[in-house]
């Protein structure tokens, strides 16, 4: 409800899941909900994750329209976005 809530007001939520496994079945929960979901992580080729790079930045502008970005912990390293809800998930899906 605190996810949807965000994305109903124009929020950007980041969710940070604990394993790319997590990660996927969260996009897919969001993208079932047809919510505008993107998913960034690791193990996607270089050339793809700085592609998928691009698109969350560009998902996070702040004339961009309510997303939900699902990643792992490289968003840490490779992001500088401000998220309006920051969801930290570690084992919720299993």
């Amino acid at each position: 409800p605190v996810v949807l809530q965000a994305l109903k007001q124009g929020g950007k939520v980041l969710w940070v899941c604990n394993t790319v496994s997590d990660a996927v079945k969260v996009f897919q929960r969001g993208m079932e909900r047809q919510i505008p979901t993107l998913i960034y992580h690791s193990r996607f080729r270089y050339r793809d994750r700085v592609a998928r790079q691009r698109q969350v930045l560009a998902a996070f502008a702040p004339t961009a329209p309510p997303c939900l970005v699902v990643t792992t912990q490289v968003c840490e390293m490779s992001l500088d976005i401000s998220a309006d809800l920051l969801v930290l998930q570690w084992q919720l899906c299993r």
